[in-house]
């Protein structure tokens, strides 16, 4: 409650803690169906090629040990479909990483 002070949503779905890994999941809907879809962490050299898990739905995650040592800071996403038409669609999402202590203590064992 201490990140955003409602307690009846205690973290937004923007923010997560340093240490997690990183779900997720972008959806292609339409007539036409892309090929690929690759997710790049902004300056950095994490990615991830999302597999298709249903008609419209695409998922993967990122994460690394590094991850932990993240300090309070937004992290952009990358999202980029590719297309057998070689039309090539992007859309880049901004969460917020919050330093928090209490997980990095559980993460140090």
């Amino acid at each position: 409650m201490s990140k955003n002070g409602n307690e009846n949503s205690p973290r937004g779905y923007e923010i997560f803690f340093n240490g997690e890994r990183f779900i997720l999941n972008a959806y292609a809907t339409g007539e036409f169906k892309p090929e690929s879809v690759i997710v790049e962490l902004m300056d950095t050299e994490f990615e991830d090629n999302l597999e298709n898990s249903s008609s419209d739905k695409w998922e993967g995650s990122i994460w690394d040990e590094s991850f932990i040592n993240f300090t309070d800071m937004d992290c952009v996403f990358k999202f980029t479909a590719n297309y057998d038409n070689r039309i090539v669609l992007e859309d880049e999402v901004t969460v917020y990483i919050a330093r928090d202590f209490y997980w990095l203590l559980h993460r140090g064992f």
